[in-house]
């Protein structure tokens, strides 16, 4: 009879199932029987008894968050997916990197999308190997839609990544938004008390049938403070941006009659719409209705 161990050790040395036969004396079925029976599939040879780390797992949530899945499978256990744009191919090697050795070389696949002008699109993207948590995972993620667990707890490394992959910034508004379209609303609101209770970030939920957290001004800085600690990805640089107010007496809310005659003169002494709109913290339509007198047009006595 075959003892597991021994098996694992043939194997592990990079016998086939035929070398493997060939060694114990038995026929190639008996090896692949075995190999099923003491659980010994090609992920197990490659990585072992492999437990997942708190950062793996940290980073496995905020990838199933974002743009990270787990393949249903009902012939042995799942594995998770995750693939980016061709041009974030960096961060996908950075993600498979933290989730060795379970994790698979990423590779280049092109695919026929009628949404792009090219009518392809171009991704990078990479499989981890079956694994027992994985199937765990995707028991706890999956209903069979993709939904929130009970437990998750957010924290600054699965909130930075969450948003890098499913996030928006817009810096002139100092606001952030985070696509949540793939949740019901009800997980939308558990991920919106989660950040309030985890991590001190008011948002507000937006939209009617897909739904997205928003970040306001207010809270945005301290979201980008926790975000700037693990974006040091070229290709997400420009989520880092937030444009501080220079005078945060001023703004839109704060203009009257008396700083929209400033406006005109400084325009009548030769400086441009787009710098009064910067140093007065509007927008550049809002400092051509003025100059037009469109808004805070001047009373005649």
């Amino acid at each position: 009879m075959l003892n597991k161990y021994e098996l694992e050790k043939v194997l592990k040395s990079g016998a086939s199932n035929v070398e493997a036969a060939t060694i114990f004396d038995c026929g190639v079925r008996t090896i692949v029987r075995a190999r099923k029976t003491f659980g010994l599939d090609r992920g197990f040879i490659s990585h072992g008894n492999h437990i997942l780390s708190d950062v793996q797992n940290e980073i496995l949530t905020a990838c199933l968050l974002g743009d990270g899945y787990i393949n249903f499978s009902s012939r042995g256990h799942s594995r998770f997916g995750f693939g980016q744009a061709k041009r974030r191919r960096k961060y996908v090697e950075f993600i498979n990197e933290l989730l060795k050795p379970l994790s698979v070389t990423p590779f280049f696949e092109t695919r026929l999308d009628p949404r792009v002008k090219s009518g392809k699109s171009e991704s990078w993207r990479f499989y981890t190997h079956a694994d027992h948590q994985f199937t765990d995972l995707r028991e706890k993620w999956y209903n069979p839609e993709k939904k929130v667990p009970s437990w998750l707890k957010l924290s600054p490394l699965i909130f930075s990544h969450w948003f890098l992959q499913d996030g928006c910034n817009s810096p002139e508004k100092r606001a952030l938004t985070l696509a949540t379209d793939a949740f019901s609303r009800a997980d939308v609101e558990f991920l919106q008390e989660r950040l309030r209770t985890d991590l001190e970030l008011v948002s507000t939920i937006q939209g009617s049938k897909q739904f997205h957290l928003a970040i306001g001004a207010y809270e945005c800085e301290k979201a980008l403070s926790m975000i700037r600690q693990y974006n040091n990805f070229r290709c997400f640089r420009y989520k880092n941006r937030f444009i501080k107010k220079k005078n945060p007496n001023l703004g839109a809310s704060k203009l009257n009659k008396s700083i929209a005659e400033q406006i005109r003169i400084k325009w009548k002494n030769g400086v441009k719409p787009p710098l009064l709109a910067e140093e007065y913290d509007v927008g550049v339509v809002s400092i051509y209705n003025i100059l037009s007198y469109r808004t805070y047009a001047v009373t005649s006595t």
